[in-house]
């Protein structure tokens, strides 16, 4: 709620929370306002918080016990976020640095496939981007 909150508080509006319980995964997808060049142009951004996970003792139905688990702590994942997104946030409406610049590696771009990336994961993975058409050069003229 207090990520929510930050966000409303500083006008993005645009946001969207995704879920990937079999990955253990959080997602959080934004679409804020950025001037580039004097054009405002609207950027997606898509931050995946890391799991953090903790041995906990938790009572399990089935076997009438008390075991350990080693479960998600999805507190401590939120308060970094929380951290990390006004941090980055509040330096962006003080001036301090640009929507670009903070979140490069989170804006998602399209590919021609129509899928959608992060910048992060096409640098990671270049081939994704696809090849250059280029002329195969005849090494026997030269």
């Amino acid at each position: 709620m207090q990520i929510n909150k930050l966000l409303r508080d500083y006008g993005i509006s645009k946001y969207q929370w995704a879920k990937d319980f079999e990955r253990n995964q959080v997602y959080l997808n934004l679409i804020v306002e950025a001037e580039i060049n004097g054009v405002k142009k609207e950027i997606g951004i898509k931050i995946e918080p890391p799991t953090f996970a903790a041995k906990r003792r938790t009572w399990n139905p089935r076997t009438g016990r008390h075991e350990v688990v080693f479960a998600p702590n999805w507190a401590q994942s939120y308060r970094l976020l929380y951290h990390w997104l006004k941090a980055k946030i509040e330096a962006i409406a003080y001036g301090l640095t640009t929507v670009e610049k903070e979140f490069l590696s989170q804006v998602v771009v399209q590919l021609p496939s129509g899928q959608s990336r992060t910048v992060s994961e096409l640098l990671a993975d270049p081939g994704r981007l696809g090849k250059f058409a280029l002329e195969q050069k005849d090494e026997s003229n030269e």
